[in-house]
């Protein structure tokens, strides 16, 4: 049955997770106002998400019974003061807010909460979060416990951010996701001045309006060996960009680079083969417009012989640039080898222990017309 016919209290946990990337928030469900909800405790320890009107009510319990520390709450918008006063927050490790649009007046209840003493990771993704909501996070009491932040999809551009992060105890984050805000391409420089950014293990700056400044982002990479995942995807640094920093040779501890849809062509992959670090493990270029002599080069470079999954999917590479990747020496440690969507129209034979993907070709008939006899 259609979760939106159900009767108040029988929403499931898929349910609920449906509702937290829906406009429920501006109306709560019956089911989710329920104090007394009928909750599937076995499930809830495995995947806990909860309407938040649910936790208020039963939050004391549910920690008593089951010692929950990881939680994700829908529907909470409404209740965020009272949320901020329960005390079973204290044994909450982890906190995933998502899409409840809790808006500065929810973030600054939860920032004054005395009982978050134990969190360390919390994401407030799609939370309709301005320059105000940024100033509560910077003076919430637990701020400086955090080792994972998300705040990707709000409202924030670069010269908050950057404020925010010289004005704010970030000393034990680890991860951080500022992805699909409109931070500009003036946020590099900054960013780069900051102290945060030499601590961080994890940067997601996907969608950010970086422009050529993600090229900037990415040398820099070199000088923070600390850095191991980097997602400058859906930046339009372009080939040109990349080659302005290319001189700058990668001896950086970066395990993993997702440069998706950043409009590269091939002299664009030999711009980041002159700087990519030896470590790199995981590499993913999709959706750019990366052909057969950006295959070979990648086939042939000698800095690659730690990595071990490389994504060119929606790539016009064809059959000549797939049997360089797949037949080179140079990638001895390649596992996993993404080609679909790509122009290929015959699979090669592969190592055994080479995932290529796909796994199979399928051939559509060819719908035309036939020509009068």
């Amino acid at each position: 049955m259609p979760f939106s016919l159900r009767q108040p209290g029988q929403l499931t946990n898929s349910d609920l997770s449906r509702i937290a990337r829906g406009p429920s928030w501006r109306a709560p469900r019956r089911a989710d106002l329920d104090a007394s909800p009928v909750i599937d405790y076995e499930r809830l320890v495995s995947e806990p998400t909860m309407a938040g009107r649910a936790w208020i009510e039963h939050g004391d319990e549910l920690v008593r019974r089951f010692d929950v520390t990881s939680l994700k709450l829908v529907a909470v918008q409404p209740f965020m003061d009272e949320l901020a006063c329960c005390q079973s927050l204290s044994n909450l490790e982890r906190l995933d807010l998502s899409g409840n649009q809790i808006g500065t007046p929810g973030l600054e209840a939860l920032a004054k909460s005395p009982h978050l003493t134990r969190l360390t990771h919390l994401d407030l993704a799609g939370n309709a979060l301005d320059h105000d909501g940024l100033e509560q996070l910077a003076n919430a009491p637990w701020l400086s416990q955090l080792q994972s932040l998300s705040v990707s999809r709000n409202h924030f551009d670069g010269p908050q951010v950057i404020d925010w992060l010289k004005n704010s105890s970030l000393s034990n984050l680890r991860e951080l996701d500022l992805s699909e805000n409109k931070l500009g391409s003036s946020f590099a420089k900054g960013f780069l001045t900051c102290e945060s950014p030499h601590h961080l293990r994890r940067i997601n700056l996907a969608n950010t309006q970086l422009g050529e400044g993600a090229a900037e982002v990415l040398a820099s990479a070199n000088d923070h060996p600390q850095l191991l995942e980097l997602n400058l995807s859906f930046n339009t640094i372009g080939s040109d960009g990349l080659y302005e920093f290319s001189a700058q040779s990668g001896d950086g501890g970066l395990e993993t680079l997702q440069l998706n849809f950043c409009d590269l062509e091939d002299s664009g992959v030999f711009a980041l083969l002159k700087q990519l670090p030896p470590k790199i493990r995981d590499l993913s270029l999709r959706g750019n417009r990366i052909g057969n002599s950006g295959a070979s080069a990648i086939s042939s470079s000698a800095r690659l012989h730690h990595l071990q999954k490389l994504d060119l999917s929606v790539n016009p590479i064809d059959d000549e640039g797939t049997l360089a990747l797949t037949t080179t020496s140079n990638l001895p440690q390649l596992i996993e080898l993404n080609l679909s969507s790509t122009l290929i129209r015959s699979l090669p034979v592969v190592p055994s222990h080479l995932k290529l993907i796909p796994e199979y070709l399928i051939e559509l008939p060819q719908v035309g017309r036939t020509k009068a006899a």
